[in-house]
């Protein structure tokens, strides 16, 4: 909520739902665009957003592709060319999170970073990630539940709320 509240740039959320209506309420003059590839979780989010009067959401299906050595969001070409901040939510674990480092690292290079599901299978893409653009990472892990944040490497107006 407070990342979406404060930043002055596109989000990009993959995977859909009620952080897509919590981030948009949070924010209604920021652009949030969320990959989403079950038609069921979809149709609920369009829902909702139009039960609401959400006009600030692009909620775009991008159904998973095979992109020869990982598996991951088509992406629309519509997407900016730059976020402020990028929660990654979906898709399941069992497709990792390769795509969106491979993909769509180029344009989330300043953007504050999010990860739910930030086992050690899903770390290694966003470890050599952070390497690669000299990004810190820490991760939080609990008992049921690991993700993992990355602040962004200079000031773009979505800084991280105080602990």
């Amino acid at each position: 909520y407070e990342l979406a509240k404060e930043s002055k740039g596109p989000i990009l959320e993959t995977g859909s739902g009620l952080s897509t209506i919590v981030m948009a309420l949070a924010n209604p003059g920021v652009e949030i665009h969320s990959l989403e590839h079950d038609r069921d979780y979809y149709q609920r989010t369009k829902s909702a957003l139009d039960r609401y009067g959400i006009k600030n959401v692009h909620l775009h299906v991008a159904p998973l592709r095979d992109y020869d050595n990982f598996v991951w969001y088509e992406i629309p070409e519509t997407l900016p060319d730059e976020f402020a901040v990028v929660l990654c939510d979906g898709p399941q674990q069992r497709f990792g999170r390769a795509g969106l480092f491979k993909l769509l690292g180029e344009r989330m290079k300043n953007a504050q970073f999010l990860m739910d599901d930030a086992y050690e299978a899903q770390t290694t893409h966003l470890n050599e990630w952070a390497d690669a653009t000299d990004r810190k990472v820490e991760i939080f892990s609990g008992e049921y539940r690991s993700f993992a944040v990355s602040p962004a490497p200079k000031s773009n107006g979505a800084m991280l709320p105080a602990a």
